[in-house]
């Protein structure tokens, strides 16, 4: 693992001796849509129908809002933390294109998102912008979404398929996606019957 102990105290867990774990890496790089830093440097996001917020200092890790069951649950796999990082980096330092890669980004971690989040905001991402993009994806998790509550402020839930899949081509147009609406209704559509299996799909060999 690329951290030491989690430990619970007081509604957080407090991760030591962090390794390959930099919050504007991994949440600032395009992966993801839906965490906000704030003024403070720490960042807010909305996952798996849960808002956390973390914070970084040194090499310690502290993860707001979650209890050491959730985590083990939930944030260990979506932080991809059982992850040598820096195995990996070193054998991608070996090449002189990727060191530079590397050196660029030494604190990204592959978020380990929804499956089916990620398809429906990637579809948005199309020849779009990213600020543009994060607007579409709210506009769809406060419409279909369900309420979060966090230190007095109001955030969304992504919609799980079955909360969006009735959801009408001009209602997605509505959304602030564009051009990709009929693509979105049309994933839906396959989804639902069955075309796709994102869980399938999630758990397939990398090499099929």
């Amino acid at each position: 693992m690329d951290f030491k102990e989690a430990i619970e105290k007081e509604g957080k867990v407090i991760l030591t001796e962090v390794k390959n774990f930099e919050l504007p890496h991994i949440f600032d790089c395009g992966q993801c849509f839906r965490w906000n830093q704030q003024s403070n440097g720490n960042y807010i996001g909305v996952a798996f129908g849960r808002v956390i917020e973390v914070e970084k200092h040194g090499d310690t890790v502290t993860i707001y809002n979650t209890n050491l069951k959730d985590f083990n649950k939930i944030w260990v796999e979506y932080f991809d933390l059982e992850r040598d990082y820096s195995a990996i980096k070193a054998e991608f330092e070996q090449d002189e294109l990727l060191r530079k890669a590397v050196e660029f980004g030494y604190g990204i971690r592959l978020l380990q998102q929804d499956p089916f989040e990620m398809l429906i905001s990637f579809i948005i991402s199309a020849n779009n912008r990213i600020p543009m993009i994060k607007r579409a994806i709210e506009n769809i998790s406060r419409t279909y979404g369900k309420k979060l509550e966090y230190n007095g402020e109001t955030y969304y839930a992504f919609p799980t398929i079955k909360e969006f899949q009735e959801a009408t081509l001009e209602e997605v147009e509505g959304l602030g996606v564009g051009f990709r609406a009929k693509y979105i209704v049309k994933a839906l559509e396959d989804l639902a019957n069955g075309t796709y299996d994102l869980t399938a799909i999630r758990l397939s060999d990398d090499d099929t």
